[in-house]
C-alpha cells in the first residue's frame, strides 16, 4: 500500500510541477538569483557522494518589510546540455510542520537565502542529482551526464497552511534565473 501511495504522490507532484512557471515581473518588491557552489564538479565514482551548495537568493527591493516563507523548498529545474528540460521526480515520505521559525521579515534592501539540500552520487552506475525538503519529502533526477546543466529553482511560496496566528507570508510562484553547472570525468 506505501508504495502505491508514493508513486500516486510523485505522480501528482509531476503533474503539478510540469504546468509551465513564469518569472516573477520587472516591478516586483523582491528579486530572485539562483547559487550554484562550486559551479564545476567531477562525476562521482561507483557509492560516492559529492554535495553541492545550491540556494535561492532573495532580495527585497521595496521600501517596507516582507514576510519570506522559509517552509516552502525551492525545487530545482534542470536543462541537460542538450537543451532539454528535465522533470524533477518529488515524493513526500512524511511530513513536518511548520513553525513560526518558517517565516521570516525581510527588510527593505536586504537579502536572505533558501538552502536547497543537494548532492550528487552514483549508485549501480547511474548518476543521480537529488536532496530532501524542508516538508519531509524529497526530489531526485537520475541519469545525470557530463557536461554544462542550467539549473533554476521553482519557488512557490504562501502554499504552506500556517496557523491562523502566523503572519501572511508574500505568495507567488516564481522560476528564478538559471545558473550553471558543468558536471566533468
Amino acid at each position: 500500500m506505501y508504495n502505491y501511495l508514493k508513486f500516486f504522490l510523485i505522480g501528482v507532484v509531476w503533474l503539478v510541477c510540469s504546468f509551465p512557471v513564469l518569472a516573477v515581473e520587472p516591478e516586483s518588491e523582491l528579486r530572485f538569483e539562483t547559487i550554484i557552489l562550486p559551479t564545476a564538479t567531477k562525476l562521482p565514482a561507483e557509492v560516492e557522494i559529492t554535495s553541492i551548495l545550491l540556494a535561492l537568493k532573495i532580495t527585497n527591493i521595496s521600501s517596507h518589510p516582507i514576510m519570506i516563507d522559509m517552509y516552502q523548498t525551492p525545487i530545482p529545474i534542470l536543462e541537460s546540455p542538450s537543451g532539454k528540460i528535465i522533470i524533477t521526480l518529488t515524493a513526500v515520505d512524511g511530513y513536518v510542520p511548520p513553525t513560526n521559525g518558517d517565516l521570516f521579515a525581510l527588510q527593505p534592501r536586504h537579502s536572505t537565502y533558501i538552502i536547497v539540500d543537494c548532492s550528487i552520487k552514483c549508485f549501480g552506475g547511474i548518476q543521480s542529482i537529488y536532496g530532501t525538503l524542508r516538508n519531509g519529502g524529497y526530489w531526485s533526477v537520475d541519469n545525470i551526464i557530463e557536461g554544462n546543466y542550467k539549473i533554476s529553482l521553482h519557488y512557490r511560496p504562501g502554499q504552506t497552511d500556517f496557523p491562523s496566528n502566523f503572519l501572511t507570508p508574500w505568495k507567488g510562484d516564481v522560476k528564478s534565473p538559471a545558473a550553471s553547472l558543468l558536471f566533468t570525468r
